[in-house]
């Protein structure tokens, strides 16, 4: 099963945001590039990230595409509790097996 996460950039271009700003930074589009890469108000979260994954492979097509890193990838996104209310605390997702899907 797919799932998806929608972002303020894509939800604005289908008219369900006002503004396709982050609604955490508020200077920037929030695209998933820049919620996982670039957006200043989770610099400390992402210094977590970056230590944990080696500098070769710290890119966004392997943090997207290999699930060799995506427990690292998951207490980020808890860390910075910006899904949290659409999905709930997914550091919980972690204990799922065999499963990266939400439940």
């Amino acid at each position: 099963r797919a799932w998806y996460v929608a972002v303020v950039k894509e939800l604005y271009c289908i008219k369900s945001a006002e503004t396709p700003l982050c609604p955490t930074c508020e200077t920037c589009e929030e695209s998933v590039h820049h919620f996982l890469m670039s957006c200043t108000a989770y610099r400390t979260q992402r210094g977590a990230l970056r230590r944990s994954i080696p500098n070769r492979v710290y890119h966004i097509r392997s943090l997207l595409n290999s699930n060799k890193h995506i427990s690292d990838l998951f207490k980020y996104i808890a860390a910075t509790k910006r899904l949290e209310r659409e999905f709930g605390n997914v550091a919980d997702w972690q204990r799922l097996k065999g499963t990266s899907e939400p439940p």
